[in-house]
């Protein structure tokens, strides 16, 4: 799963609130993102689990445990 563009704008406006200085700095680090983070951040803004991200991903839930 990806972040889908209709998601990203709540996820900047969360982070930000909605300071401009802000909404760019967030969209440049979300931009700068792998393919994969970008699909583990959006397990995380739905409120996913470690265990239910490793399943759907099809790794170990160490895996996916910041370190």
């Amino acid at each position: 799963m990806v972040l889908s563009p209709m998601i990203m704008p709540h996820v900047i406006d969360f982070f930000t609130r909605g300071d401009r200085d802000k909404i760019f700095l967030v969209r440049g680090r979300i931009a700068a993102l792998t393919k994969r983070e970008r699909e583990i951040l959006g397990f995380v803004v739905r409120g996913a689990r470690n265990a239910e991200i490793a399943r759907s991903i099809a790794v170990s839930e160490g895996a996916v445990k910041a370190p």
